[in-house]
């Protein structure tokens, strides 16, 4: 393809005025800009949104990139056609992009095209690896931008769709509970705010004004209704008939408000429209209520569906949200989003649900095998639960559905409760002579503090890694428990005898088989090294402090945690360190130290899931697990059994002085409630 072909088949934007070192994106590809800055060329027709978050325009803060003398992330939305050239000039006053005066959206700029040749080496050339991924992304809004103009309030003179990271949303009640709806009867008025217009809906209330009883819960538990509401409720909203398409749209609009600009309003709205279609059950022909019997069960014919099964909308939205997940970095979900990751997984385990039970409705109610439209639906969940697992390492498939809902069956209000006997914890058939301390390999300590270490150093090999039962692991990999939180082998010389002497030191991150360890004041300060907490500087991580000269460690012992050297009084021969929990502590200076981190560090990052890993844990501790609640015994067995409902019936409360049988909650409490603030540590 020639060049005059490249210049006739694409568009180019040019913008003016930007300050130096502003941050500016184009379809997510992100851009530092300089002196020479002055748009791009060759953008593909179509869609396209470009992101900006403008410098410094002072001459002294120009250089800083410590986002403290930058603007608000804005984002600007527009379509462009073969030939097309947009002139945006920058406002620094309103943080906009303005049209060159004279000129708007029905009186374009005429730029020649020698001019735009003049300007090649100032514009920056449109990302084409990332033209693919940014299609199928704005797909559907590649189709229409009705959906725009209803959302954004267009500007009339440049018809350009503009907003920021805090423009709100006009729909703020998607996930407000009923409780709160009803509380402020405000929420549920359509009432045009001025904002980003989504179509507004609540999850909470789901179900057709005139339903009672038995369809109410159905429609509280199934979303269908509700997404046939919202979906004809944004059609009517652009005057076209019933389609799927301006509410995806919509959809794809929500996911790149918060990738490019983070906000706050589109990432709740987003989340509440993957909730709505992930559990809308009977739209794609899945049995409802959920708690019925699996369509593998059903011995007689079902009454017909309320709603005729849909599967396309369906289909389209998991192939959108495939390419979002694509999109997406592969660790938001354990960093920026932390706290919408159990939301996410379970909505996508009632979506594959659904979809299953779709499959097994029409298994049982057709004689002929699936339809083109359910393999189609399938393959898109493939693809979704593929690059789950490729991006986020989410296993979607790792359940059948019928340990799914045996799952949810034990959860709840309907759970079994063990009453009738004060069973604290189980005896699980253990002898009455077993230690909990007979797997134990050697208590883990220092060597003994002797002259070579007080004068000098000794040096050790270390022999062997080992698994200590009690100090257990996750292993993230293979999902068992693993030997971490490990013990050390280190074989010595004696330093008075002809002989060789063993000792099991606390194996800090990186200590290795066939390396030497030394310990001494005179030793290096190298992980593994143990050294008096004089000899190491300030600042230094270590771990097994002693908190009395010669316990052989006592502070910082478990796996992944660490002390931290602050400072030395030299005169009152002791040394401030920072202990794991944050507090400060002042130990002797002649006490000694690990060198590290104590190996197994995130432990306690994955949770245990399921009861067999707990029990392997607490089995090589003590017998301490599985703990019956007070709340569920009887009220002859504990102060906090009976009633109706699990609840203690009184004030969790209770005196110092309270007889042995009475004394159980919170005893002696100052103060109960959620600890709110941050807690001050004085450092003298």
């Amino acid at each position: 393809m020639s060049v005059a072909d490249w210049y006739a088949r694409h568009a180019f934007i040019l913008l003016q005025n930007l300050p130096r070192g502003s941050y500016i994106s184009i379809d997510q590809h992100a851009y530092r800009t300089d002196t020479s800055f002055e748009g791009f060329k060759l953008v593909p027709p179509g869609i396209h949104c470009i992101a900006w978050q403008s410098a410094a325009g002072s001459a002294d803060d120009v250089d800083r990139h410590d986002g403290l003398s930058e603007g608000i992330r804005s984002i600007w939305f527009f379509y462009v056609q073969e030939e097309t050239v947009l002139v945006r000039m920058y406002d620094a006053t309103s943080d906009t992009w303005m049209t060159a005066p004279g000129t708007g959206a029905e009186t374009p700029v005429i730029v020649s095209r020698d001019h735009l040749r003049s300007m090649d080496h100032h514009l920056a050339a449109y990302p084409m690896d990332s033209s693919p991924l940014w299609h199928r992304l704005t797909r559907f809004l590649q189709l229409s931008r009705s959906t725009i103009d209803r959302l954004f309030g267009i500007d009339s003179r440049t018809a350009d769709a503009m907003c920021d990271s805090f423009t709100p949303v006009t729909d703020r009640n998607a996930r407000s509970t009923l409780r709160e709806l009803r509380s402020a009867p405000r929420l549920l008025e359509e009432m045009p705010l001025a904002g980003l217009a989504f179509t507004p809906f609540s999850l909470s209330h789901s179900w057709p004004p005139e339903a009672h009883g038995e369809e109410r819960t159905r429609w509280s538990m199934d979303k269908s209704w509700l997404l046939e509401h919202v979906m004809q409720r944004a059609c009517d909203a652009e005057r076209v008939s019933l389609s799927h398409e301006p509410l995806l749209r919509e959809f794809e609009l929500c996911f790149l408000l918060f990738r490019c600009t983070s906000n706050a309003a589109a990432l709740d709205h987003w989340m509440a429209m993957v909730s709505l279609f992930s559990r809308a059950a009977a739209y794609i022909g899945a049995p409802t209520p959920p708690h019925t019997l699996h369509p593998c069960e059903w011995d007689t014919a079902l009454p017909s569906p309320a709603l005729a099964p849909r599967l396309a909308a369906h289909r389209a939205w998991i192939q959108t949200l495939v390419s979002q997940f694509e999109a997406l970095p592969s660790t938001i979900w354990t960093e920026d989003l932390l706290t919408f990751e159990a939301q996410m997984l379970e909505d996508l385990a009632s979506l594959r649900t659904n979809v299953s039970r779709s499959l097994g409705a029409w298994a049982a109610t057709s004689s002929s095998s699936p339809s083109a439209e359910h393999e189609r639906l399938v393959q898109a969940w493939r693809k979704l639960s593929a690059m789950a697992q490729k991006q986020f390492e989410w296993s979607l498939d790792y359940l059948l559905d019928e340990e799914v809902e045996a799952d949810d069956a034990e959860e709840g209000e309907d759970a079994p409760v063990i009453v009738h006997m004060i069973i604290r914890a189980q005896r699980k058939s253990g002898g009455i002579f077993t230690a909990h301390t007979r797997l134990n390999k050697a208590p883990a300590k220092l060597r003994p503090f002797d002259f070579a270490e007080r004068n000098g150093y000794v040096r050790g090999l270390v022999k062997d890694i080992i698994h200590d039962a009690g100090r257990y692991v996750f292993s993230r990999m293979m999902g068992l428990l693993d030997s971490g939180a490990p013990l050390a082998r280190v074989t010595f010389r004696d330093p008075y005898h002809y002989k060789q002497v063993t000792e099991t030191f606390i194996a800090p991150e990186g200590l290795h088989t066939g390396q030497f360890v030394y310990c001494g004041k005179k030793a290096m300060l190298n992980v593994g090294n143990v050294l008096p907490l004089s000899s190491l500087p300030e600042g230094t991580i270590v771990c097994n402090v002693e908190e009395k000269v010669g316990d052989r460690g006592a502070l910082a012992r478990t796996s992944g945690n660490y002390a931290t050297v602050i400072g030395h009084d030299l005169d009152a021969g002791v040394t401030r360190i920072r202990l794991p929990s944050g507090a400060k502590k002042t130990v002797p200076s002649f006490g000694r130290a690990t060198v590290g981190v104590v190996a197994g560090g995130g432990r306690i990052d994955k949770p245990l899931l399921k009861a067999g890993r707990a029990y392997h844990k607490y089995r090589v501790k003590r017998n301490c697990w599985p703990r019956t609640r007070g709340v569920a015994m009887n009220p002859v067995d504990h102060p906090h059994g009976g009633g109706n409902h699990e609840h203690i019936g009184h004030s969790s409360t209770v005196k110092r002085g309270s007889v042995p049988g009475q004394k159980v909650g919170l005893i002696a409490a100052r103060r109960t409630g959620l600890q709110r603030g941050t807690i001050k540590v004085r450092d003298a």
